[in-house]
C-alpha cells in the first residue's frame, strides 16, 4: 500500500528511480498490487524504491497500522551473478497490456526488452516452475488415476477446449445445429397439430372513433371540457392527414 498513488492505494506510483538502462527517460510508473524485494546490499543494487510512505498491509486491512512495515521498498533491482546479473521486479503488472498505457510504463517495458535482448541471438523464457499453465503436468494431475475411459473423455473434451478457444469451429457448428433444429421443429409444427410450437398472433385492436374517444375521456375525467377534447382531437387528425400527404 502507498498514499503516492493513482486512484486506490494499490495503485503506487513509482518515481524514486536510480540510473539504469532500465529506467532511461522513465520518469514515473505505475504499479498494480504490488509487492517488494528482499534484496542484499552487498549483491544488489536498487533501481527503483516506493515512497516514504508506503508500508506493507499485513492483515489486508488498508489501513497503516502499528507495528506493519514501513518503506520505501525496493521495487526494481540488479543482482549481480557471475558475469552476469539477474532483473528482479516485483511487480510484473507493469508489463501487461492493461498497464503498459499509463505512465511511463511502455517505456520501462521496452526498455526491458532492449536490456533483455541487448548481444543477444537468442532469449528463452522459462515457465517449467509454473505448473497451473503447464498442459502436462494438468493432465498428469486429473488423469494420473483415472481410467482408460476416463482419460479418452478428458483427452476429447481438452480437444474440443482447444478448438472452441483457438478457432471459431465450435462456434460454427453450434450455430449450425441450432439452425437445423430450428427448421425442423418448423417443419413439425406445419405437419402436427401442435399449437404449442405456433406462434400466435394477438388479435389487434379496433381503432375508437372520435365520439367513443370523447366517451371514454369523459368517463375517466369527468372534469374535462369535451369541447376542447374534441377540438384536440380533430386537430390530431388533420396533422395526420398532412403528414401523410407529405
Amino acid at each position: 500500500m502507498d498514499l503516492a498513488y493513482e486512484k486506490q492505494p494499490e495503485f503506487s506510483v513509482l518515481f524514486d528511480l536510480k540510473n539504469d538502462p532500465v529506467t532511461r527517460n522513465v520518469t514515473t510508473l505505475l504499479l498494480n498490487y504490488p509487492s517488494s524485494l528482499i534484496v542484499n546490499p552487498d549483491t544488489t543494487d536498487v533501481i527503483a524504491l516506493s515512497s516514504i510512505a508506503s508500508w506493507l498491509d499485513t492483515n489486508g486491512n488498508r489501513l497503516q497500522e502499528w507495528g506493519e512495515p514501513r518503506g520505501p521498498f525496493p521495487i526494481v533491482a540488479r543482482e549481480r551473478m557471475g558475469i552476469g546479473s539477474i532483473l528482479l521486479l516485483s511487480d510484473p503488472s507493469i508489463l501487461i497490456n492493461g498497464m503498459r498505457d499509463y505512465m511511463d510504463n511502455a517505456v520501462f517495458g521496452n526498455n526491458v526488452i532492449d536490456e533483455v535482448c541487448r548481444e543477444r541471438t537468442a532469449v528463452f523464457f522459462d515457465e517449467s516452475h509454473r505448473d497451473f499453465f503447464d498442459p502436462v503436468a494438468i493432465a498428469m494431475e486429473f488423469t494420473g488415476k483415472a481410467s482408460a475411459n476416463a482419460k479418452a473423455a478428458f483427452a476429447s473434451v481438452a480437444f474440443v477446449l482447444t478448438l472452441w478457444v483457438a478457432t471459431d469451429v465450435v462456434d460454427r457448428s453450434i450455430a449450425w445445429i441450432a439452425r437445423k433444429a430450428r427448421y425442423v421443429l418448423r417443419q413439425i409444427a406445419t405437419l402436427l397439430p401442435l399449437e404449442f410450437l405456433r406462434r400466435r398472433e394477438e388479435p389487434k385492436p379496433e381503432p375508437l372513433t372520435m365520439e367513443e374517444m370523447v366517451e371514454k375521456a369523459s368517463e375517466e375525467h369527468p372534469e374535462w371540457r369535451l369541447g376542447l377534447v374534441r377540438y384536440l382531437l380533430r386537430e390530431r387528425e388533420r396533422h395526420g392527414k398532412a403528414h401523410k400527404q407529405k
